[in-house]
């Protein structure tokens, strides 16, 4: 707290002459609490501020995101977050009246720094590297655009009825980020702040099993308006059903979640309504013909099932009860707490199959059915569930390791030993605590570990190691020091994958048509070294061809020779956002071609000549440009925006 205001403090005071913001300075140091400068000294600043892109004015109440770099380009971002979430979070916060903004950082790394959320369709992106404690780095100037918008309707092409709940996924090439939105009940759709470039839209309707899809062109600060969807909808109507929650006293229960489950409609979107103030709740759009489980959740409440059909109506009152938990700990055989390890809990003699209904529960994430519950351990262990009734239950807690992108297992991994089992008899109301579970996984789990460094013999902090044999894999990053241990991995010799940004990426896996035996990391061995090899820098500029002005917006990428010099395969496109046209790209394969394109310009595929000694020079990637095009919907019939 005594931090954030003294950074608080530090940005209203830049300006100030030094001998007075000195003497205010010291005023505040005689008057800090004992500890206040170990905090201060250990944080790094990081400050900027937002600005329009054509009017370069501040943008307040702008977000602004930092987030660990080396995980946000990493392709195992997904399932490494969670151990690193920990250490070095993602910080956002609001733009000021001056578009301004400032972080405090604790732990050094290299962060992503951009602009996102409402009213930004592309954002300038920073890689800011955070060396030591106690820096104060930047400013650093955000440009962003407010991209452009799509509205549409969806109706029936029979009866020209607005369709209500159809979801629209815009796809669009090189964007990060997810955009998508549902019909209202009069079937119009909205998307506002898309980045410029090819987009696909798609359309789906889980209960009607629609999939429609349609390309248009998205510019900056552009419109595009009647972008209609019609529909050949025939069969059965839709079914309502709605009803009241209360608790044992009949009382409405405000914000009840109520799910429709089916359970042989795995895949498809589960409808969802939340009881208003009274308690009441409509469920529109159910599948025809189809019963499902409606499921009502309210926290403290047990989590309450039945079985019915779409055509149900109106059902009257549910009536839910005081929740029952349980509490506790998994631990291995050594007492050491078990993280990511299953607890399941069910009622009757056998475990229940088939579908459940996925639950985040304050920082857990539970998984739900009529007849039981599952949920994972945290890092110390621990585990809550609660919203159960009253009744006898089972527990058990088991471990599955992560599964390989190449794998063809299938099969439950855990063998019966090493499942940790325990019963209860649960009143309602009753919590449950300090249940002890040990797993016994020294016969069948093991770990692997080491150090990255670079070639210099320097530690590589953050850097992202995978260990895969084909059937199992794990993952963790590398700390401050450049230690790693991957914990949890069945009994085998598995292949590490290293990826750290500014380095070339590491593999022990050498592939050649096919995987074979090489550099293969046994289980319980000796901790390896591994070194990685930075990565060239390849600098340069985007500009118009026949002025030499930058282009602010473009896509740029590296390509590579299929069989011949013309025949270029682009590999995956970026859309930066640079005032001057500028990028860096990392050269880390046998990259041919470097592959550009932008809005209104032709697309260039420049080779890329480079010795295998010589260090990359800056280049300047020139773009012509087209024919000015006057259609108000610019539809592409080739596969690209002109």
């Amino acid at each position: 707290m005594i931090t954030a205001k003294l950074l608080s403090v530090k940005k209203s005071l830049r300006g100030l002459p030094e001998n007075v913001l000195c003497l205010l300075l010291l005023i505040w140091a005689l008057a800090a609490p004992p500890g206040a400068y170990a905090s201060a000294a250990n944080e790094t600043e990081v400050f900027g501020a937002v600005y329009a892109l054509h009017e370069m004015t501040p943008l307040s109440g702008v977000t602004v995101s930092l987030e660990p770099g080396m995980l946000a380009s990493s392709p195992w971002r997904a399932s490494m977050a969670g151990e690193d979430a920990e250490n070095a979070p993602m910080l956002k916060c609001i733009t000021g009246s001056d578009g301004g903004f400032i972080f405090s950082v604790l732990f050094p790394g290299t962060y992503l720094l951009r602009a996102q959320g409402a009213g930004i369709g592309l954002s300038q992106e920073h890689h800011v590297e955070v060396v030591s404690q106690g820096e104060s780095l930047g400013p650093f100037p955000i440009h962003t655009i407010s991209g452009g918008s799509i509205r549409g309707r969806v109706y029936n092409k029979n009866t020209g009825a607005g369709l209500a709940d159809i979801y629209v996924r815009p796809y669009i090439e090189g964007a990060r980020g997810r955009f998508q939105t549902m019909t209202n009940k009069d079937g119009d759709y909205v998307l506002e702040n898309l980045p410029p470039g090819l987009c696909t839209l798609y359309l789906s309707c889980s209960f009607r099993q629609i999939y429609r899809d349609r390309k248009v062109c998205v510019r900056d600060n552009r419109a595009i308006n009647a972008f209609d969807f019609s529909l050949d909808i025939t069969g059965p109507e839709n079914g309502i059903v709605s009803g009241r929650v209360v608790d044992c006293t009949g009382a409405p229960l405000t914000d009840a979640t109520v799910i429709a489950q089916y359970s042989v409609l795995y895949r498809l979107r589960q409808n969802m309504a939340r009881t208003d103030a009274t308690g009441h709740f409509t469920m529109t759009d159910l599948y025809p013909d189809t019963p499902f489980t409606l499921a009502v959740l309210k926290d403290g409440y047990a989590f309450y099932f039945e079985t019915m059909r779409p055509d149900s109506g109106e059902i009257g009152a549910i009536t839910l009860h005081q929740e029952a938990v349980i509490t506790g700990t998994v631990h291995d055989e050594s007492g050491r707490p078990f993280e990511n390890a299953m607890v399941n809990v069910w009622r009757g003699a056998n475990r229940p199959k088939g579908h459940s209904q996925s639950l985040s529960v304050g920082h857990a994430m539970v998984f739900v059915s009529r007849n039981g519950m599952s949920s994972w351990t945290a890092r110390d262990g621990s585990f809550r569930i609660g919203g159960l009734s009253a009744g006898e239950y089972q527990i058990e807690a088991l471990f599955e390791p992560p599964i390989s992108f190449y794998s063809s297992v299938s099969s439950v991994f855990w063998p019966d030993h090493a499942v940790a089992k325990a019963s209860c008899d649960l009143v309602e109301g009753q919590t449950l605590y300090g249940l002890a579970l040990s797993l016994k996984t020294a016969d069948y789990l093991s770990s692997i570990s080491g150090r990255v460094l670079n070639s210099d013999g320097r530690p590589v902090p953050g850097a992202g190691v995978r260990a895969d044999n084909a059937s199992y894999a794990g993952h963790t990053t590398a700390d401050l020091d450049g230690a790693f241990t991957i914990r949890q991995l069945p009994h085998g010799a598995y292949w590490l994958n290293v990826y750290a940004g500014g380095y070339q990426f590491y593999t022990s896996w050498h592939h050649e048509g096919h995987p074979f035996e090489r550099g293969r990391i046994k289980t319980g061995s000796e901790p390896v070294t591994l070194v990685l090899t930075e990565s060239a820098r390849l600098e340069g500029r985007v500009v118009n061809a026949e002025t030499g002005a930058p282009i602010p917006v473009f896509q740029i990428g590296f390509g590579r020779e299929r069989e011949t010099p013309l025949d270029i395969d682009p590999g995956p496109l970026r859309t930066r956002l640079e005032p001057q046209g500028r990028f860096t790209l990392e050269l880390n394969s046998h990259e041919t071609h470097i592959v550009a394109r932008a809005e209104g310009f032709t697309t260039t595929n420049q080779p890329l000549r480079i010795g295998a000694k010589e260090q990359p020079r800056e280049i300047v990637v020139a773009l012509s440009p087209t024919p000015d095009l006057e259609e108000e919907l610019l539809i592409p019939k080739s596969g690209m925006c002109p």
